[in-house]
C-alpha cells in the first residue's frame, strides 16, 4: 500500500511539472517610462470596425510613472505627439508571447513614427520608421520592461526587459 501511495504522489507530481510548464503567463509585469516625456497610450479599440489604435490620453503615462501590463491583453502602443526629426524616437510598441507560447517572449520595438500610431494604413511613406527591435525570453516571474533616453541608444530611447 505505502509503495503504491508513493508511485502516484510521484505520477502526480511528474504531470503537475508538465502542466506547470505549459502554463501561460501569471506572474506581474510592470512597464516603466524614464523617457523624462509624457506618453500616450493608443490601445487598440475593438468596437471600431476594422477594429485600430486611438490615443487615449486619459491614461497618459508620465516620466516615472509606471503601469501593470495585463499579458492577456493587447500589444501596448505608446506615443510621444511633436518630434518631428525622424532620427529621433517618439513611440514603441510592447509584443506579448505570453498565451500558449514556449517559450514565453516579450518583443519590443523603438519607432519613430510619422504620424500617430494606427493612421499610417497602407500608405508607405506614412510607416513608421525602426529604430531598435529585439525578443527576450522570458520566465514567469516578476518583470520589468523599462524605456528610458540614453543619447547613445538608436533614436535616443533604450528599452530593456528583466527579471524585478
Amino acid at each position: 500500500m505505502y509503495r503504491k501511495g508513493r508511485r502516484l504522489t510521484s505520477w502526480f507530481a511528474v504531470c503537475a511539472l508538465i502542466v506547470s510548464a505549459g502554463c501561460d503567463y501569471t506572474a506581474r509585469m510592470e512597464l516603466h517610462n524614464r523617457t523624462f516625456q509624457i506618453l500616450t497610450p493608443y490601445p487598440v479599440n475593438a468596437e471600431l470596425e476594422p477594429p485600430q489604435r486611438e490615443a487615449d490620453p486619459a491614461h497618459n503615462l508620465a516620466s516615472g510613472e509606471f503601469i501593470v501590463v495585463d499579458p492577456a491583453g493587447f500589444n501596448p502602443v505608446y506615443y510621444q505627439p511633436g518630434v518631428n526629426d525622424e532620427t529621433k524616437a517618439n513611440g514603441f510598441f510592447v509584443g506579448l508571447n505570453l498565451i500558449d507560447a514556449d517559450p514565453l517572449q516579450v518583443q519590443y520595438k523603438v519607432f519613430h513614427y510619422r504620424v500617430p500610431p494606427g493612421q499610417a494604413g497602407s500608405d508607405p511613406d506614412l510607416q513608421p520608421i525602426l529604430l531598435q527591435s529585439e525578443v527576450v525570453d522570458v520566465e514567469d516571474v516578476d518583470m520589468l520592461i523599462v524605456v528610458r533616453e540614453l543619447d547613445t541608444s538608436p533614436g535616443g530611447w533604450f528599452m530593456r526587459v528583466f527579471p524585478r
